[in-house]
């Protein structure tokens, strides 16, 4: 069965299961995944159970019996970073498996080429033409009479006058005689006949065999759903810590920077199961990941200079790691939740401010097992959850205006998400910490006075971060008092110091500036965030030997 904390829906985890890398595997390919079993019996009661003694181990495990016996369903993803989840993925494989006949025909080609015999015999008729011209005389005689008429007045005298005009007209007559002479010219063209043969080779390989099959294969694999930072940790109750820190990050002298090797007002860590650190270094603008032992952070989001465009960040103050592997990243100065996909340095904007989505300076960013993000606006002091998919938060604690009743916050800075949806929120104007059930608006003081800050055991002094473990204590950066406190489940006796105890800021390894932020990793070892050092601090835990005090 599938603990109640780890459902979405009935498809919806196993569906981004199978769209998203992660560092156990990659789904991407699975044609089905339906199977989902938790494996209780692999998971470790504690941090690192080769390091508890054997009372510790029995007084776990009877403790999960009783709670079992009793009914009570024990979300064992929250037990342990090394809860872990089996599914079951079928593939259908096919396989096609050909086998290649090759055969080889010879083809001969004969071509004959013929010539004819032609004989062309060319008739030349020569035609002669005699034209005889003869010459025909005719003369015409043509008389002309004239009558010449005068009138007197008693006579009349006609005299007539003839004139004769003779033509002669000369005709030719031409004769033509036509002569006609023919020539024949014979032309014999001898008859030529070739014979060419070629062969011509052809080698023709034919797929004769093929052969198909499907096989289906049934594949149980094993995903690690709890990325450390998140969840609370079985914590023996008389637990403490070395007081000398060792430099994970940064410089040890306190310096900023904007190499790789160097941070810059460094406010926000996230480390996940394999100890990899994840440090939003807010003035130089980016997202930087060392892996265990490593002296150089590896650049993966951002680049060093501010700007609002898909690869580029703002003023981060919030990281955390989905469970698929990618980068959640409070952009603060740019008012947007940004989202890394693994191996992408671009992007992807999941919320932003709007008139119906206000979204102010974030301060803290957490993500809780179903991928809800919760987000710590301080100015409009209100703590929000998105829940996956949506671009508009519900406000779950806090509002306007700012103030010190139960049911307001002012300018709150960090937040924490246990198992059963109980909200801790570090109210840093107010010098406290309240704790929101599930489902409420008032808060209830668990820890420092309000509106009352302070140095002594009972008070706090800008309370900027918070986690909690699976004993309900409370561990808390008390930013304005450079140290790390704790706060049991008796509230009211106050809290104790557990590092950086001095008294004083300072650059040594047992001295903090400014802590801003503070994460578990899986053995119950703390990193601080020396934000006031430009460095990241990690302080073992001393187990205990012996059975704790039951008051703790």
């Amino acid at each position: 069965t599938v603990p109640t904390s780890l459902h979405e829906s009935s498809t919806n985890v196993l569906d981004d299961l199978a769209c998203h890398p992660n560092q156990s595997g990659n789904l991407a390919n699975s044609t089905s995944a339906r199977s989902v079993t938790v494996n209780f019996e692999s998971i470790p009661l504690v941090p690192s159970a080769r390091r508890l003694p054997a009372w510790a181990k029995v007084g776990i495990a009877a403790t999960i019996f009783a709670a079992v016996a009793a009914g009570v369903i024990i979300p064992a993803i929250y037990f342990s970073p090394e809860a872990t989840v089996t599914y079951s993925t079928t593939t259908s494989t096919t396989s096609t498996s050909t086998t290649g006949t090759s055969s080889t025909s010879t083809t001969t080609t004969t071509t004959t080429t013929t010539t004819a015999t032609t004989t062309t015999t060319t008739t030349t008729t020569t035609t002669t033409t005699t034209i005889t011209t003869t010459t025909t005389t005719t003369t015409t005689t043509t008389t002309t009479t004239t009558t010449t008429m005068t009138t007197t007045t008693t006579t009349t005298s006609i005299t007539t006058t003839t004139t004769t005009t003779t033509t002669t007209t000369t005709a030719t007559t031409t004769t033509a005689t036509t002569s006609t002479t023919t020539t024949t010219t014979t032309t014999t063209t001898s008859t030529t006949t070739t014979t060419t043969t070629t062969t011509t080779t052809t080698t023709t390989t034919t797929t004769t065999t093929t052969t198909t099959s499907t096989t289906t294969t049934t594949t149980q694999t094993t995903i690690t759903f709890t990325p450390v930072g998140i969840y609370a940790l079985n914590i023996p109750t008389c637990a403490t810590w070395n007081q000398t820190g060792a430099k994970m990050a940064g410089n040890v002298n306190g310096t900023l920077g904007s190499d790789l090797g160097s941070l810059s007002s460094p406010v926000s860590i996230f480390v996940d199961n394999d100890e990899v650190l994840y440090i939003a270094d807010r003035d130089n603008n980016r997202i930087t990941k060392y892996p265990p032992n490593a002296t150089v952070g590896i650049l993966v989001a951002g680049n060093g200079t501010a700007g609002n465009d898909p690869s580029l960040l703002n003023g981060v103050k919030g990281v955390a790691i989905d469970q698929y592997g990618s980068i959640i990243v409070a952009d603060s100065n740019n008012y947007r939740i940004q989202k890394f996909l693994i191996n992408s340095t671009v992007g992807i904007t999941l919320a932003s401010n709007s008139s119906i989505n206000p979204l102010g300076q974030m301060r803290d960013l957490h993500i809780d097992v179903n991928n809800n993000i919760y987000i710590t606006d301080s100015d409009n002091n209100v703590i929000s959850k998105y829940i996956p998919y949506a671009s508009q938060g519900v406000v779950l604690a806090g509002g306007s205006p700012a103030g010190s009743a139960a049911n307001q916050l002012s300018t709150p800075f960090g937040n924490f998400i246990d198992a059963n949806g109980t909200l801790y929120v570090a109210d840093d104007g107010n010098a406290r910490v309240l704790k929101y059930l599930s489902g409420s608006m008032n808060g209830t003081l668990v820890a420092g006075i309000t509106s009352n800050p302070g140095s002594n055991l009972t008070q706090l002094s800008g309370p900027i971060s918070i986690i909690v473990d699976n004993n309900g204590y409370i561990y808390i950066a008390d930013s304005g008092n450079s140290r790390i406190m704790k706060w049991t489940t008796d509230y009211s006796v106050g809290g104790v110091c557990v590092m950086a105890c001095t008294g004083t800021s300072g650059t040594a390894l047992n001295q903090l500036h400014g802590p801003r932020d503070l994460k578990f990793d899986r053995y119950g070892n703390i990193y601080v965030t020396d934000q006031g050092n430009h460095r990241i601090m990690k302080y073992n835990i001393i187990l205990p030997t012996s059975p704790c005090p039951s008051s703790g």
